[in-house]
Order: structure tokens, then C-alpha cells, then sequence
């Protein structure tokens, strides 16, 4: 506590003299306790942690300042279903090439990606890009045919037509080698799982024939228009529910 002598002002009459006499009082400052608090020479301070969430008013955007902490998606709320909750991706710049065909389908090696779903409600959206496609051929309808693999089962594959078609999820045609096409599919995936998912690329040619991926299947190296040389990308979102 402090203690303060103050003078109070007051006069008391004296019946004989009529004089006046003044008269000094001791006052002393209480220590407060509780979410505000005093110290002994009467400044106060607020607590750490007394100010809540209920105790704040509407509050200016200019108000607030400094670094957000760090969050994933899955910290986000009250956001009807569809969030992107992460995001993994894989660039493959080389080239692979192979000469298996028909129902035999080989791994493109490089272009695989990862994710772990936070969630058994959650989806995977996949993008797939091949940039560019050639056959080491000038047979006209050489196709190339793709998988996508969700670990070693194929997803997003056609429907057996009953004959023990050929299913894969998307392919091109190549007429020569001179040929630039490239491939996309995208594909909405529903795991139901929250271990670690690998998705990657299986691809199929056609008559025994050289299917090149990011390059021409010639080998050609120089620097004009057919000899370009490309990337693929496979992209996973997790969507939440």
C-alpha cells in the first residue's frame, strides 16, 4: 500500500479566538487484485490474459498488424465442403521412352507424387500433363495409352465394353514421328484412407514401337521444331469434405 499525507482543507473554529486551524490526513492507496491490478504507488496494469475473446468489441481491420501464424488447411472452419486442404506436385523434365505394347503397361518413371490425406472423407484430385508424345514410327494410328495408378490399383479407367477391352484412362494417336502431341486427364478420386497414397503414370505403345515421352522417338537432337523437348506434371489436391 502507499500512504500519502494530504492536507485536507479543513478549518475547525476556535470559540475563543475565532481562528482557524488545519488539520493533515493520512490517505492510503489500496492494492487492487483480479484481472486489473495496482501497485503500491497506484498505477494499475491488466493481467496477462485477462483480456478474452468476450471482452474484445468490434474491432478495425486497421487495428490489426504484424505475421499471421503459420496454418495448414485443415485449421480452416466454418467453409462449406470443398477446401483445399494441400497441395503436392511432381515436374518430370527427362524423357523416357518404351517399346511395350498392348494390355502390358510400363511405369513412367519420374512422374509419381505422394499426398496423406487428413481425413477418410477427403478427395484427391489429380491433374496429369504429358507434354509431349511421339512414336518412333511413320505408321499412321500409332497409339499411346495411359493408367493412372492409385498404388498398384488402375483408377479412372473406361468401362469394359465385354470383349476384355484394353482400359486405361487417357491416350493419343500418332501418325509419324514428326508428330507433337501431348495428353491431359484430370480425375476426382475418393481414397477413403489417411495413409501415405502414391498416384503415378503407366504407359502402353503400339506394334512393338519406340513411345517417347518429352521428346522425339527419332532421337533427333537438333534445334528445330520436332526435336522440342517438353515436361510432365502430375498435381494431387486433398479436397475436404
Amino acid at each position: 500500500m502507499a500512504t500519502t499525507l494530504v492536507s485536507t482543507g479543513i478549518t475547525f473554529p476556535d470559540a475563543t479566538t475565532q481562528t482557524t486551524k488545519s488539520v493533515d490526513t493520512v490517505y492510503t492507496h489500496p492494492n487492487h487484485s483480479g484481472d486489473v491490478t495496482s501497485t503500491a504507488d497506484g498505477a494499475t496494469v491488466i493481467a496477462n490474459g485477462a483480456v478474452t475473446d468476450a471482452k474484445i468489441g468490434t474491432m478495425s481491420s486497421s487495428k490489426l498488424t504484424g505475421a499471421l501464424p503459420a496454418i495448414d488447411g485443415s485449421a480452416l472452419t466454418n467453409l462449406s465442403a470443398g477446401k483445399v486442404l494441400q497441395v503436392v506436385s511432381t515436374t518430370k523434365t527427362d524423357t523416357f521412352s518404351t517399346t511395350v505394347q498392348d494390355n502390358t503397361f510400363a511405369a513412367l518413371t519420374g512422374l509419381s507424387v505422394s499426398i496423406t490425406p487428413s481425413a477418410t472423407s477427403s478427395k484427391v484430385l489429380i491433374f496429369v500433363n504429358i507434354g509431349k508424345v511421339s512414336v518412333g514410327t511413320n505408321t499412321d494410328g500409332m497409339v499411346t495409352n495411359f493408367r493412372i495408378k492409385r498404388d498398384s490399383t488402375s483408377i479412372a479407367k473406361g468401362d469394359d465394353g465385354g470383349n476384355s477391352n484394353l482400359l486405361c484412362a487417357f491416350s493419343t494417336t500418332s501418325s509419324s514421328a514428326d508428330d507433337a502431341l501431348s495428353a491431359s486427364h484430370n480425375y476426382l478420386d475418393s481414397p477413403s484412407s489417411t495413409s501415405l497414397i502414391a498416384y503415378s503414370i503407366d504407359m502402353s505403345g503400339t506394334n512393338g514401337s519406340a513411345h517417347a515421352i518429352n521428346y522425339r522417338a527419332d532421337g533427333g537432337t537438333t534445334s528445330d521444331a520436332p526435336q522440342a523437348r517438353t515436361s510432365c506434371t502430375i498435381t494431387v489436391m486433398e479436397i475436404g469434405a
